[in-house]
């Protein structure tokens, strides 16, 4: 269950990404079925010292109870997509995706 006051999702990933292809566009969290990224804003920074390095932030009020969630980071096989600094896209295997009720 997620708690309907969660007020960010924090993510990371295993090597340093660029940042400035992390964003709304390329991270979302939607109702499941549904398209709006629920994702107010998003952030990441690979100098993170407190806290999760990547974090969408979720307006207060946003999140209803009994409702499945999908947590979304597009990856190769999407347009755009999060990439290193070398400009490989991120890895992303099939059936990758999850969910969360809440």
């Amino acid at each position: 269950m997620v708690p309907t006051d969660l007020n960010f999702i924090g993510f990371s990933f295993s090597e340093p990404v660029n940042p400035s292809t992390v964003g709304t566009t390329t991270v979302s969290l939607v109702v499941q079925g549904q398209n709006t990224n629920l994702c107010s804003s998003v952030t990441y920074s690979n100098m993170s010292n407190f806290g999760p390095p990547g974090q969408c932030n979720i307006p207060s009020g946003t999140l209803a109870a009994g409702t499945t969630y999908v947590f979304n980071i597009k990856g190769a096989s999407s347009t755009p997509n999060v990439q290193d600094f070398s400009l490989n896209k991120l890895y992303q295997p099939a059936g990758s995706g999850g969910g969360q009720h809440g």
